[in-house]
């Protein structure tokens, strides 16, 4: 090859490489498009414990702000064949448990939806926020004649409190709060305004909106 036609070819790729390194310096870590909103709640699986004052300024803002209007849900479902039986082992010490009818499907169904709905809770409160489902387990609880579950909350105070018989409708607005909403989203997809059930959330929190 000429000369020439050699010095041509580095300008080529001289030029090209430094158009690419600009491009790479210009684009945000990680390769994300900076037309993205940046994420908000990174740290929140670090969360050990919940403060609150935070909890009554969240309390508070459903209590002043519009509620949104409700959104219907569906309508109807297919029902489930009911579970002959249950079969539960404790995450405790592994024991198992066996329920039958009438318990088996409506602590399964219990069980298995609150199960759901905490690992959607605990993106918001990190552990701060615990199940328990020790009244499940006839070795841990021999004396549970109809289980339930229950809801451990840590808070920043060095307290805890704890909610006795918890629904998985409790865990479903406890989730919905925690992600900053102001509705509920029902199993059916319906939503419905917060304000709506804002004294059931402050007797839960055991906080009042705006404080003591």
């Amino acid at each position: 090859m000429p000369l020439m036609g050699w010095i041509i070819l580095v300008m080529v790729l001289v030029t090209g490489a430094w158009l690419c390194a600009g491009a790479m310096s210009s684009r945000p870590a990680g390769g994300a498009d900076s037309n993205q909103p940046a994420v908000t709640n990174a740290r929140s699986r670090d969360m050990k414990a919940l403060s609150r004052q935070q909890l009554q300024k969240m309390l508070q803002r459903i209590a002043t702000a519009k509620p949104p209007a409700p959104k219907m849900g569906a309508m109807c479902y297919a029902p489930l064949p009911p579970a002959q039986k249950l079969e539960y082992a404790c995450p405790t010490c592994g024991e198992k448990t066996i329920y039958t009818q009438p318990q088996a499907f409506n602590l399964g169904r219990e069980l298995q939806t609150s199960r759901q709905l905490m690992k959607e809770l605990a993106a918001s409160t990190g552990t701060a926020v615990a199940l328990d489902e020790s009244a499940f387990c006839r070795k841990c609880q021999p004396d549970s004649k109809w289980p339930a579950l229950k809801l451990v909350l840590r808070f920043d105070d060095g307290t805890t409190r704890t909610l006795e018989r918890v629904t998985d409708e409790q865990v479903r607005l406890l989730r919905d709060f925690f992600a900053g909403k102001l509705s509920i989203t029902a199993s059916n997809d319906g939503e419905l305004p917060l304000k709506e059930r804002l004294g059931e959330l402050e007797r839960l929190l055991g906080e009042k909106a705006g404080g003591p």
